[in-house]
């Protein structure tokens, strides 16, 4: 979803030097999930033995389907919180599966400490700027 947050910020003004930030802040936080999602997706695909052309197909074909999904699930999780809450489930139980199937065992696998501390590490970090988006976030006032 990078192309829609590609946009020219208005012209900063003193009512429109707010909304500027905003874009180029949501840019930044565009950048920083995705940048790192596309390197990891390829390095599963990378790991699965796939190869040039073969990666840039199914990433791509696995992009589309998430704006699909997107497309439908937006007018869907409108309809009630009950719809919402049954998205969010299934997404996190999907991630689940994933992480516990494919990733646990390479993880796993690691047999020195330092490696170990490193992922342990990796993971507190990730745990930590969750937890800090969603301080900022409950502090800015956003309802959603």
């Amino acid at each position: 979803f990078f192309f829609l947050m590609i946009r020219r910020p208005p012209r900063s003004t003193q009512s429109r030097s707010s909304a500027a930030s905003d874009v180029y802040k949501r840019q930044v936080a565009v950048l920083a999930h995705e940048i790192p999602r596309e390197i990891g997706d390829t390095g599963i695909l990378l790991a699965a033995g796939f190869a040039g052309k073969k990666i840039i197909f199914w990433n791509t074909f696995v992009n589309i389907t998430a704006i699909i999904g997107t497309i439908i699930a937006l007018p869907l999780g409108s309809v009630n919180e009950v719809v919402t809450n049954c998205f969010i489930a299934i997404v996190a139980g999907n991630f689940f599966y994933i992480a516990l199937t494919s990733m646990l065992p390479v993880v796993n696998s690691v047999n020195t400490f330092k490696i170990a501390l490193g992922q342990l590490i990796a993971l507190g970090l990730g745990v930590g700027a969750m937890v800090a988006v969603i301080f900022v976030e409950g502090t800015q006032g956003h309802d959603h």
